[in-house]
């Protein structure tokens, strides 16, 4: 028989007991560098809450399959493999100025979005590019993608017809993300956000109409291989955006970032590439990607059918297209997104 005290409401042991029983663990902390850390164990008493990130109503994001095109017609076909096995968005990648008509022959863009990035291309070369896809599409007001265009030059100078690029390009493509800004993978994680929000604050000065620029902004970002700092740097670059935007007077927009895999450490195991994917993937939707390209280090219709795979089962058995921010309230990660975005701030604004 159970004594007295078996029906006693629980009691809520106080932080000093939590301490205690932690010991040594309770000082430890998670490290991304010597400039980024923050505390594993966060009690209740020091807790901040903080309201979602995400801005929108589902976490949805496009599965996008990279489509290389040195070929138009076999990209072509590949494409529309792609769309058939269920991928949302295509993203061509090309080296020269391909034969449109036969490059997006039998798709449907009205029914996707359509991404277009040209190696090394300036605005002319890119403005020659939508022109064409123009022409071979006819009625693209409400089309939906991106051109890759990046608008600075190596050296960091904005490339030279700027201005008229975003003119033509949002007056054939209006709904078309045309500004493309990309993490350095090179840099420490605060150094490569900070990059991208002085880059944002950059053409955000150039015009007038501001909102306008940052609606065609895309940013691509990386998911390292650590789950938990994947989630908390895409999380840190939307405060950080958001930061950006409200300096310059702009109301909420949330930021369109598309993430990339970082395959740099995979290994010549295919199927323990898979898995690494898998949870860097996972990490990626759960920081709030809209867009997520899985790369695959051998290029073969069965390893593109399972990276699709890989986001149809996060979408269609895990739900996880359906919770906004679903990192918010865990302690650990709101303070490892601040830790990275007050890192970056400061040399923001150093």
């Amino acid at each position: 028989m159970p004594d007295a005290t078996f029906y006693q409401p629980f009691q809520k042991p106080s932080k000093e007991e939590w301490l205690q029983l932690l010991g040594d663990t309770a000082t430890r902390q998670f490290k991304i560098n010597d400039q980024v850390k923050a505390p594993v164990f966060i009690h209740t008493d020091d807790a901040v809450s903080y309201p979602p990130l995400a801005e929108k109503n589902d976490n949805h994001w496009n599965i996008v399959e990279t489509i290389p095109t040195s070929n138009a017609k076999q990209a072509n076909q590949q494409a529309l493999a792609a769309l058939n096995g269920g991928a949302d968005e295509l993203f061509f990648v090309l080296r020269k100025l391909p034969k449109i008509s036969n490059l997006l022959n039998s798709i449907e863009l009205g029914m996707i979005h359509t991404s277009f990035d040209l190696k090394d291309a300036g605005t002319t070369k890119m403005l020659r590019l939508i022109e064409r896809v123009h022409t071979a599409s006819q009625d693209t007001q409400n089309l939906q993608g991106s051109f890759q265009l990046n608008p600075f030059s190596k050296t960091n100078r904005l490339k030279p017809g700027l201005k008229s690029y975003l003119q033509k390009g949002n007056q054939l493509f209006p709904k078309f993300k045309l500004l493309s800004l990309r993490q350095n993978k090179e840099l420490d994680i605060e150094q490569a956000l900070a990059q991208i929000i002085q880059q944002v604050d950059r053409l955000l000065r150039t015009s007038d109409d501001k909102a306008f620029i940052a609606q065609k902004i895309q940013i691509q970002l990386f998911a390292e291989q650590n789950i938990l700092s994947t989630i908390a740097i895409i999380r840190a670059f939307k405060l950080l955006w958001f930061q950006i935007l409200s300096q310059h007077g702009i109301d909420i927009l949330p930021p369109d970032i598309c993430v990339s895999l970082d395959d740099r450490h995979w290994l010549d195991d295919v199927n323990q590439n898979r898995i690494l994917a898998t949870s860097q993937a996972m990490a990626a939707v759960i920081g709030g990607c809209n867009h997520l390209r899985i790369p695959t280090k051998k290029i073969d219709t069965f390893s593109a059918r399972i990276n699709r795979n890989i986001q149809h089962i996060m979408k269609m058995e895990s739900n996880m297209d359906r919770v906004v921010d679903p990192a918010a309230g865990s302690r650990m990660l709101e303070a490892l997104t601040d830790a990275i975005a007050n890192a970056a701030w400061q040399l923001v604004t150093k």
